[in-house]
């Protein structure tokens, strides 16, 4: 029998069930899934692990809470933890980063942060910053220097969870003038974006 397959030496050949696998020819037994790992389809040559984000029980993967992440094959909820997600969302704001800017993740009750070049800030950069402090319920985020022609630009989002998937825009800010008010999510989580063009004369 081919893999994914079982059966006696020349007898019929039976897919394996969802949740087993068999991964090689012959007349081999189906074997089940191991923990963390999962397989919906029949006939299938090997298990795949839950993703990240994930976890699996009986058989399924089953999304972890809000805020809360895990790493991929996990086979619990005791592994959907804050700290793991927070993790995941510094590497990602990292790896997007562009230019001279400091791209990070804050998890502090409170705190300033700038772009974070002395002087002139860097051309065609794209920075982000995201405010998350663990148990807040709204923030509250205001400017105390701001120098940013208008072909650049700060955005300000409130999101529903670390991924940010569908942000809510709070602003989007431009000019010589520090912006007199003070921008307010009520989610607990705000994402800053900062974007440049190809010339450097702002602060």
């Amino acid at each position: 029998c081919n893999a994914g397959y079982t059966g006696e030496d020349g007898g019929p050949c039976v897919a394996c069930s969802a949740g087993t696998f068999k991964d090689a020819t012959g007349s081999g037994m189906c074997k089940a899934c191991g923990t963390g790992t999962v397989q919906p389809e029949e006939g299938a040559w090997r298990c795949e692990a839950c993703p990240a984000g994930t976890y699996e029980e009986a058989s399924e993967c089953v999304a972890c809470p809000a805020f809360t992440s895990s790493i991929a094959g996990s086979n619990s909820s005791g592994a959907c933890t804050y700290t793991a997600l927070l993790e995941r969302t510094m590497q990602e704001v990292s790896a997007g980063c562009k230019g001279a800017c400091h791209c990070q993740v804050f998890t502090g009750a409170q705190g300033t942060f700038d772009e974070g070049s002395l002087y002139s800030y860097s051309a065609n950069s794209a920075c982000s910053w995201m405010i998350v402090p663990p148990g807040a319920v709204a923030i509250d985020l205001w400017f105390e220097a701001f120098d940013v022609p208008t072909a650049d630009h700060v955005s300000l989002f409130e999101c529903e969870s670390l991924a940010c998937q569908q942000p809510l825009l709070l602003g989007r800010l431009a000019g010589r003038n520090v912006p007199s008010q003070r921008f307010h999510s009520n989610t607990g989580v705000m994402k800053v974006e900062f974007v440049t063009d190809a010339i450097s004369n702002g602060r």
